[in-house]
């Protein structure tokens, strides 16, 4: 394998790990935007105790 093609492959992990860490990025994003939409006290209605 010679050097120039040795960095093209670097290169390549590189880019995809970087597009790996932009999608992973984004889905955090999207389950902490949905995860705001939920009441302060929880998924459930009124106090489970009862209270």
């Amino acid at each position: 394998m010679t050097r120039i093609t040795r960095i093209n492959k670097l290169k390549e992990v590189s880019f995809l790990l970087a597009m790996l860490k932009t999608i992973v990025d984004f889905a955090t994003l999207l389950i902490g935007a949905e995860g705001t939409k939920t009441p302060a006290g929880g998924r459930g209605r009124g106090d489970p105790t009862g209270a």
